[in-house]
């Protein structure tokens, strides 16, 4: 993972009042908030669109790893998920809205930003016959953290499924996940704002070409909220792939992990997901 600026942006409505000098003017806050996220996959997530607004794989790269070809390490992806939300609703509850962006971004000049149809709830009844048997899980996940050749004392963290309702088990997964201090971020959402769109969705799917860039005007407009007019520069632009440079296994077994600085990155965060013996 790759940390850059997130780009947020919010259009407020102007509020005019007469009244007596000194008088207090109530505050506003923004009716309508706009979330831009972008992202750059390298490597094997690039074959398969990985990140944003990705797709799915072509024939032919499922082909060539099929053949040991594997996907090529300087292959780029660029992902785009753009996300609307309004105070306000739509005037006769038909939301519209769009981004205009400029030509050189290559997903098209108009990116129709779509409210997703709501589900309506069905009722199913169940199949007679007796309840089905519950069967404990089974299996174990080893979580190591930090940098160097060894672990260091007190790792790893060891989650039991089978034992996930004993105190000391959830406990401990419970304090790492605190000294992570990770923050999950708060996008727009149906639930969160009276009027929501999106974009990729289910009427507009096209993706960002590896050389498109969001550098240039753009303009979200709709009718459910105020125009929101913006301009990106280069420092915001899609960060350029990672490029590894040293992926050697050492003889103590642990791997040396290298690469090419990301003009524009703010910090890097690497993760290792593996199997072993006994369901773990």
């Amino acid at each position: 993972m790759i940390v850059k600026h997130a780009v947020l942006l919010s259009g407020v409505a102007a509020l005019t009042m007469s009244g007596p000098v000194g008088a207090a003017q109530p505050v506003t806050g923004p009716i309508a908030t706009y979330w831009m996220s972008a992202s750059t996959t390298s490597g094997m997530g690039a074959m398969f669109g990985g990140g944003a607004g990705g797709g799915r794989p072509s024939l032919g790269a499922l082909m060539s790893m099929g053949m040991g070809g594997g996907p090529d390490p300087n292959a780029a992806h660029h992902g785009l998920v753009l996300q609307l939300g309004s105070a306000q609703r739509a005037p006769g509850g038909a939301p519209k809205a769009e981004h205009d962006a400029p030509v050189n971004l290559g997903a098209g000049a108009v990116l129709p930003l779509l409210t997703p149809l709501q589900a309506k709830a069905t009722h199913e009844e169940s199949e007679p016959g007796p309840p089905p048997q519950y069967q404990k899980p089974k299996g174990r996940m080893l979580i190591f953290w930090g940098c160097g050749e060894h672990a260091p004392a007190n790792q790893p963290v060891v989650i039991d499924f089978a034992n996930l309702d004993q105190a000391g088990s959830m406990a401990r997964f419970a304090g790492l996940a605190r000294g992570m201090a990770v923050t999950p971020m708060q996008p727009p959402s149906p639930g969160r704002n009276a009027t929501y769109g999106e974009w990729p969705n289910r009427d507009s799917r096209t993706s960002v070409p590896a050389n498109g860039s969001l550098q240039g005007d753009h303009l979200v407009r709709g009718n459910y909220g105020p125009d929101i007019k913006f301009s990106l520069t280069a420092d915001q632009d899609f960060l350029p792939p990672v490029q590894m440079t040293t992926n050697a296994k050492n003889p103590s077994g642990s791997a040396t992990l290298a690469w090419r600085p990301v003009d524009g990155a703010l910090g890097y965060f690497a993760s290792l997901f593996g199997a072993g013996g006994r369901d773990t």
